[in-house]
């Protein structure tokens, strides 16, 4: 019995640490961070919406639909929520405004996303 609760909390132990908390992640225990699937469709629906309502509903860029990977969402990977936020204000822009929300994604500082896979916000 001993032994197999040493297992246990030894298991446990591995997957809480690391880099890539497996744990916390399986179980959505990673507050401040959102799976990148959630990432991914956020900034592609806020994308479209710029396009529709900067273009006056004429034309909708083919790359508002491609601008979740103009940014390097990995769907698996887990983002900080304020560094999404952070890229949907920046394809408001100028970029955003002028050319395409796909566009703003590809050329914009704040939407080079990098996974974060840590357990509590610094």
């Amino acid at each position: 019995m001993k032994k197999m609760f040493f297992t246990l909390i030894l298991s446990v132990s591995i997957l809480a640490s690391g880099n890539s908390c497996i744990l916390f992640n399986v179980l959505g225990l990673n507050p401040g961070h959102e799976k990148g699937s959630v990432a991914a469709g956020r900034i592609q629906d806020e994308a479209i919406l710029i396009d529709l309502i900067f273009s006056i509903g004429t034309r909708i860029s083919i790359l508002s639909f491609l601008a979740d990977k103009m940014a390097g969402i990995d769907p698996g990977a887990y983002y900080k929520t304020r560094e999404v936020d952070a890229c949907i204000d920046a394809m408001w822009g100028f970029w955003g405004w002028f050319f395409s929300a796909g566009i703003a994604a590809a050329l914009e500082d704040a939407c080079s996303l990098q996974p974060d896979n840590i357990i509590l916000d610094p």
